[in-house]
């Protein structure tokens, strides 16, 4: 027989929130584990609070957990982590488009960024035949 019963359950959209962190290619996930990387934010933060880490490159997704926090860091802990085929992608996928002086060349896939301020058209393709299948030989 089982002494500890549990006397209440509490909905989980109640109890933690989850955040969603767009990360530029400069920001490496072995930052992001750092607990000093959230200085910023830290007091927004509650344990077991969820963020979604999204990489701009799409190479990867990943979701951490607070385990805890002060007013200048917060420990959060790797909960989920898997490597994205971007490199499935066909050419057809992937188009290059001019967006303006800020954002300058990007490649989108439909209406999702996969990446951009490219000065170049040049630049913006080699990114583009980067992430794609190479083409079947005939």
């Amino acid at each position: 027989m089982i002494n500890q019963r549990p006397a209440r359950l509490d909905p989980t959209d109640s109890d933690h929130l989850t955040y969603t962190l767009r990360i530029p290619l400069s920001v490496k996930l072995e930052n992001v584990l750092d607990e000093n990387f959230w200085a910023n934010v830290a007091m927004t933060l509650k344990p077991w609070d969820r963020i979604q880490i999204q990489p701009e490159d799409f190479s990867y997704s990943a979701t951490l957990v607070v385990v805890s926090r002060d007013r200048l860091w917060a420990k959060v802990a790797l909960e989920f982590y898997t490597e994205l085929s971007v490199g499935s992608l066909s050419v057809d996928e992937l188009k290059v488009q001019w967006s303006g002086p800020h954002s300058k060349y990007r490649v989108m896939r439909g209406t999702a960024v996969m990446q951009d301020k490219f000065d170049t058209k040049a630049e913006a393709e080699e990114w583009r035949d980067k992430h794609v299948k190479p083409a079947k030989a005939a």
